[in-house]
């Protein structure tokens, strides 16, 4: 069967004729369809022509209004008329009697028939290519992403028909809920209150950087957070780890949430009290729901193709990336500056959890100079970016060995929240990976009860 015989299985011309007759008489309802629907989205050629005539019609002019004999006129000029049926299988269009109401069933069933037809294509597409490369080329783990990721992309795409929103709609209900029921913070906790309060949390929709120095703990800083919210928030969470395996991170979860060191885990032969502790961690662990994926040559479209299908299968709520480096590349891609090919793996994250409306966590390697490696543009396109360490040794004599020896200093912010070069003070327990925020009478800085802010004169009036 070829494409334009599986368009005439897909495709429902009474719908689409619908969706024309809605357009035709009301140009409110035409730029419904241009918000939500492609000239390929409507499978019957005839429909198609008479769309894309119309949306050149809008393109060239100002119209109030259409009518048939604009739309003939158009079709007659570009020589396509007897293509589209003529004069009277458009005005048959225009005068077809159609509740108003149902204009939003119409599109569904018009992309719902699209959307088949994509999908059918897309699998087309992807046999074509497996035959292609069966001998040599591609590896089959490369082709799977490429074939998971268009799908991904058509089931995200199926779901987001949103129109925009007036501000004013629910401002008065909203407001009024936000009095009378007040929220702590609006993001998701990472477990730790001063950079929760300082943050507002981990918010839907934004993309958080953690920098560090190699192996400084980066990777057990993004798990004790992934660990907090999957088996203390009940949230299911996906973290994928371009390095470890998944025996290796399993054996460190268990280390960082039983207190039994990640040596012993490993080795087995546990005492009374050892093995107590791991088995109220497994019962927690079996309770929650946190996936890890190992993938070392990571590629953008199989990252987010796997990211997609987590939070349509396990609604997930976090996204972690253990992190940012050179994904494998093709030929193209090696023409490319590092710093540009890191900046576009920053840009899809970012832009993955705008579209998946979740937040996004992930960590980068900062370079001998303490910038971050690679490329600046990572930093452009996070909202939080923070930077863990070691203290200064002025500052560990300072604060004495109650306010620990790492710190964490967020540095750049769309939302405030920002922190001095002392940070927030951390102990961090390497044996089992603990890593502990310090009590607030033992930072540096005393942050309070309130967020608080720096790097601007809060006495400043505004302008």
């Amino acid at each position: 069967m070829n494409n334009e015989e599986a368009k005439d299985l897909f495709c429902k011309p009474s719908e689409e004729r619908s969706l024309l007759c809605y357009a035709l008489n009301k140009m409110d309802n035409f730029y419904t369809l241009c918000s939500q629907l492609e000239e390929k989205d409507f499978l019957y050629a005839d429909h198609k022509m008479i769309y894309i005539i119309m949306k050149s019609l809008t393109a060239s002019k100002s119209i109030e209004k259409f009518d048939v004999s604009m739309i003939t006129s158009e079709a007659k000029s570009n020589g396509v008329l007897d293509n589209i049926g003529g004069y009277e299988y458009i005005e048959s269009i225009s005068t077809m009697e159609l509740d108003k109401s149902n204009l939003p069933i119409y599109i569904k069933e018009v992309l719902e028939a699209s959307t088949k037809y994509k999908l059918y294509k897309d699998l087309k597409d992807g046999m074509a290519t497996v035959v292609d490369n069966a001998k040599s080329g591609e590896n089959s783990e490369s082709l799977i992403g490429l074939v998971e990721s268009k799908i991904m992309d058509l089931s995200t795409q199926a779901r987001s028909i949103d129109e925009a929103r007036d501000l004013a709609v629910g401002l008065v209900d909203y407001i009024e809920e936000r009095k009378n029921n007040p929220v702590e913070q609006s993001g998701i906790s990472t477990g730790y209150p001063i950079l929760d309060n300082q943050i507002d949390g981990l918010i839907p929709g934004t993309l958080h950087i953690l920098s560090a120095r190699k192996k400084m703990g980066k990777s057990t800083f993004l798990a004790n957070v992934a660990a907090h919210v999957a088996y203390r928030l009940n949230t299911p969470v996906l973290y994928v780890d371009t390095e470890m395996s998944f025996n290796e991170w399993r054996n460190r979860l268990i280390a960082m949430m039983s207190g039994v060191d990640e040596r012993i885990i490993k080795h087995g032969g546990y005492t009374k009290e050892q093995y107590d502790k791991i088995s109220m961690v497994t019962s927690i662990i079996k309770r929650g729901k946190l996936f890890h994926h190992r993938m070392p040559g990571y590629s953008v479209d199989k990252l987010s193709a796997l990211y997609k299908k987590y939070k349509i299968k396990e609604d997930i709520g976090l996204a972690i990336f253990d992190y940012i480096k050179e994904p494998d590349s093709s030929s193209s891609d090696r023409r490319r500056q590092e710093w540009q090919i890191l900046g576009d793996v920053a840009t899809k994250l970012k832009d993955l959890a705008g579209t998946l409306d979740i937040p996004f966590f992930t960590a980068v390697q900062l370079n001998r100079e303490g910038d971050v490696a690679g490329s600046d543009r990572i930093s452009w396109f996070a909202d939080i970016v923070m930077q863990w360490g070691y203290k200064k040794k002025e500052e560990v004599d300072a604060g004495g060995e109650n306010s620990g020896q790492f710190k964490l200093i967020i540095k750049d912010t769309r939302r405030g929240g920002g922190t001095p070069e002392e940070g927030i003070g951390y102990k961090f327990r390497k044996r089992n990976l603990q890593i502990r925020e310090v009590e607030a009478p033992f930072q540096l800085i005393q942050y309070g009860d309130n967020r608080v802010e720096y790097g601007s004169d809060d006495n400043e009036e505004l302008k």
